[in-house]
């Protein structure tokens, strides 16, 4: 009997090792997300800084293995080198009332080396599911992931943000270039 229950604990305790999940947390001061897209008088860029998230693969050696995560972005971050862009920008995606961005990894699908990321993508209120290629290196206890991806503003029901009494007007669409590094998180794989 004794040794049945031992062999018991053991068999959970494989099962639990087998559906561990490992957690990669991001490291935002090695990331970079620049927002770009152009109005009616120039071109314009805008860098967000402050963000937070993490990644779970099912197998720590096998990038095929990504799960699901989530990425924050708080929209006081992203700033270009004009004061009243900012402020445009923070009121267009009513920052007051939705402060962060997040993205929630659904699903990915892995074809040959090409990698598309099912998201939901949560910006001033608005939710809305889309599929992104992605890039998807692993590296010494590092994953990082980057892409670039088109957005419309109304998609989100952002009006695009203006100035001068609607003389200076963005565009809808906007491209997002990212690059999130995540770091295995050990103290959480246990």
């Amino acid at each position: 009997m004794r040794n049945s229950f031992i062999f018991f604990v053991f068999v959970c305790i494989a099962t639990i090792q087998l559906n561990a999940q490992h957690t990669y947390k991001l490291l935002s001061e090695a990331c970079d997300v620049n927002i770009s897209g152009t109005s009616t008088i120039h071109d314009w860029e805008m860098d967000a800084k402050d963000l937070s998230g993490f990644i779970q693969l099912q197998n720590v050696s096998q990038v095929a293995s990504l799960q699901t995560g989530k990425i924050e972005l708080k929209v006081k971050s992203i700033e270009s080198d004009r004061s009243l862009m900012n402020k445009k920008t923070y009121e267009a995606l009513k920052e007051k009332d939705y402060p962060l961005i997040i993205a929630q990894l659904q699903q990915v699908e892995f074809v040959d080396k090409n990698h598309k990321a099912i998201l939901k993508l949560n910006i001033a209120g608005v939710q809305k599911t889309i599929k992104q290629n992605i890039t998807v290196v692993a590296k010494e206890g590092f994953i990082t992931v980057s892409g670039k991806m088109k957005l419309k503003m109304s998609d989100f029901k952002i009006e695009p943000p203006e100035a001068l009494m609607g003389t200076i007007k963005a565009d809808d669409e906007v491209a997002v270039d990212f690059k999130f590094v995540f770091k295995q998180n050990k103290s959480l794989n246990k």
